[in-house]
């Protein structure tokens, strides 16, 4: 015993009592302060939860739960079907037969002028005769080719392709034709004479006032006297010598 006071004592047996008389307004229990736990529910069947247990008799005692019954076994899973075979691959088809080539055209033949044949020329270019080889074409004789042939130019600038001193551009003078009785060398279609001077005599000293030609000037080709002196005392003559009226 400790060393406890009578008021204590006092005190401590009112709670005891305190105590006893609220258990026993409770229950019916034997007197003690807790009852006993309730019996455990039965378990339930496969899947389905077990009971619950009854309470207990005992006076302010609280019965436990009943055990939780198993879960049921999950159901097994289907098999999944054969996968199908595969379809076969269809045959390939035959490819058609290739047609024939056609036949190669013949080329045409050579024009009159001296022009190539159409043999798949995709540009023919006109060309023209240079029969006299100074360079400048015929107009009046064109070559229709692919490419410039032998004996042929690309312009046509030659007024007579029968002399290669008659051309476009000429400046030399000739006393002579060119071959058809023409003397226009130069191709500006017409004869232009050298010279048209007229001689003549001074009237008080007997000379040369002018060389040209005596009287008139002559015609392309013509020869005519040309005066280069005058002589005279009495009477003042010209003095000349034969010469040929050139041109181009």
């Amino acid at each position: 015993m400790t060393g406890e006071t009578p008021l204590g004592l006092l005190k401590r047996g009112a709670v005891v009592t305190a105590l006893l008389a609220a258990a026993t307004a409770c229950g019916s229990g034997s007197g003690s302060l807790f009852g006993s736990a309730g019996n455990g529910g039965d378990a339930g069947s496969t899947g389905t939860a077990g009971a619950a247990g009854s309470s207990g008799s005992g006076s302010g005692g609280t019965s436990s739960g009943g055990t939780a019954g198993s879960a049921g076994s999950s159901g097994s899973s289907g098999g999944g079907g054969d996968a199908g075979a595969s379809g076969s691959a269809g045959s390939t088809g035959a490819g058609g037969a290739a047609g024939a080539s056609g036949a190669s055209g013949t080329g045409g033949q050579a024009g009159a002028s001296g022009a190539a044949g159409g043999g798949g020329c995709p540009l023919p270019t006109t060309f023209y005769a240079d029969a006299d080889g100074d360079g400048q074409g015929d107009p009046n004789v064109p070559v229709v080719a692919c490419a410039r042939p032998p004996g042929a130019v690309a312009n046509d600038d030659d007024c007579w392709d029968g002399n290669p001193d008659a051309k476009t551009g000429q400046t030399d003078w000739f006393g002579s034709d060119r071959g058809d009785g023409s003397y226009d060398y130069d191709c500006d279609n017409a004869e232009t004479r050298r010279t048209t001077a007229i001689g003549a005599c001074s009237l008080g000293i007997c000379a040369v006032l002018r060389e040209g030609w005596q009287g008139s000037a002559p015609a392309c080709g013509d020869s005519h006297g040309w005066v280069t002196a005058c002589t005279g005392i009495a009477f003042c003559a010209p003095q000349t010598e034969m010469r040929v009226q050139e041109c181009h």
